[in-house]
């Protein structure tokens, strides 16, 4: 991770990220801080029935840089350490030269300039973690790529927040969100902290029938890693999630557990059917799920090995 940090920030100068991507693993946060765009700051930047606004500004000049050669074997996932030394290996494909194809992390090609993917064209393959690669081909990716969905929606993020709208157009055609474990699922079943143009233009792309609305809720993280394909990892596939609902006269969704202490996560969302929704996605995801009260829930989970 620190080297790919260290990367990142050295091709700073020829990379282009709309705004810093959440880093936060509290997916309550994710969209949070002072640049997440609250109500009150999106209202300034409202462009009346497109949310979207503008787009934002691109630079054009990158920095000059020395090495044109890969070196060694490389991590799936990782960056081709080239991204450091570029311009060379920008000036050879321009000369027509043949250049060993980079291998780059989803993170870094969404963040590169336009113009320095244009550039590098085909001379791209996009490594994931589980060692899944996607090459380029006359500037098309030729298969989707899976990508952590942590990751995803760092980029989601960003993109709502500067009306980047063909970024995020890029992250549904192009990415599938990788499998997760039972307890990061259970930990997505909360509503994305969004709101205002940020949610306007979420649902102008995601689920356009809903862009029009007058209230509209935001969607459940769960939801959103569902819509991007993914699903429960091999292991936990089958999994029983117990789903703890508040009582009749206050219904809410209180709490997740997963059986024989493989963890659990509290909630507290209010809604008449939320917990059977939160069931449904769950099912839908690999796992399977009862809903019943939170007590009842838990001593469930207690028992069951």
């Amino acid at each position: 991770m620190f080297k790919k940090l260290a990367l990142l920030t050295l091709i700073g100068g020829i990379s282009l990220s709309p705004g810093t991507f959440a880093q936060s693993t509290d997916w309550g946060d994710v969209a949070g801080g002072t640049e997440s765009g609250s109500p009150q700051n999106a209202s300034s930047q409202n462009t009346g029935n497109d949310p979207w606004g503008n787009e934002p500004v691109i630079p054009e000049e990158a920095p000059e840089s020395v090495a044109q050669q890969p070196q060694g074997e490389l991590a799936c996932g990782e960056d081709d350490p080239r991204y450091s030394q570029i311009v060379p290996i920008l000036k050879s494909i321009k000369a027509g030269e043949q250049v060993e194809p980079l291998q780059t992390s989803f993170t870094t090609y969404v963040g590169l300039n336009s113009k320095i993917r244009d550039i590098l064209g085909d001379n791209i393959v996009i490594s994931s973690p589980d060692c899944s690669e996607q090459f380029i081909f006359e500037g098309v990716l030729t298969g989707k790529v899976s990508v952590p969905f942590a990751e995803q929606w760092s980029v989601i993020n960003d993109a709502l927040r500067v009306g980047d709208k063909k970024l995020l157009q890029f992250v549904i055609e192009n990415t599938k969100a990788a499998p997760a474990s039972a307890y990061t699922l259970i930990s997505l079943a909360q509503y994305a902290p969004l709101e205002g143009q940020q949610l306007d233009r979420f649902y102008s792309v995601f689920q356009p029938a809903k862009a029009e609305a007058k209230d509209k809720t935001p969607p459940l993280m769960l939801d959103i890693f569902i819509q991007l394909g993914g699903s429960v990892k091999e292991d936990d596939r089958g999994v029983m999630a117990y789903v703890g609902s508040g009582p009749h006269f206050s219904p809410s969704l209180e709490a997740i557990f997963l059986p024989d202490g493989a963890g659990s996560v509290r909630h507290s969302i209010s809604g008449r059917e939320i917990s059977n929704q939160v069931a449904s996605l769950l099912t839908a995801a690999g796992l399977k799920s009862t809903v019943m009260g939170k007590t009842g829930a838990e001593e469930a989970a207690e028992t069951t090995k």
